[in-house]
């Protein structure tokens, strides 16, 4: 896990504690990518065309949402299995979003 210096600011110029950075590990057994973009195959599709899969994207707390049917999102149960892949955001630019980890969270 990375260390931090701990005397920054947020949005609002209030000093940022040590207990309010996240915590970025990845757990692959329980499913949990803080801040990341998880990727999936679709089985026949993803055979022919590597390239076209299905994502999801994870809160702070590393839970998966995904579009897995009309007007239906699921959360921590992928529409079509496990990650296989993930890309998780840098920390930096989470704290750049407006709203910070909050922003992420309900955006």
């Amino acid at each position: 896990m990375e260390s931090f210096v701990h005397e920054e600011e947020d949005a609002a110029g209030h000093p940022v504690e040590a207990t309010d950075l996240p915590d970025l590990t990845i757990d692959v057994r329980r499913d949990r990518y803080p801040f990341s973009i998880v990727w999936t195959s679709l089985p026949l599709i993803t055979w022919i065309f590597p390239f076209v899969g299905h994502l999801g994207i994870c809160t702070s707390d590393g839970k998966i949402h995904d579009f897995a049917g009309p007007y239906f999102v699921s959360v921590d149960n992928m529409a079509f299995g496990s990650p296989q892949r993930y890309w998780q955001v840098p920390l930096e630019s989470i704290r750049r979003l407006r709203g910070g980890v909050r922003g992420w969270d309900i955006a």
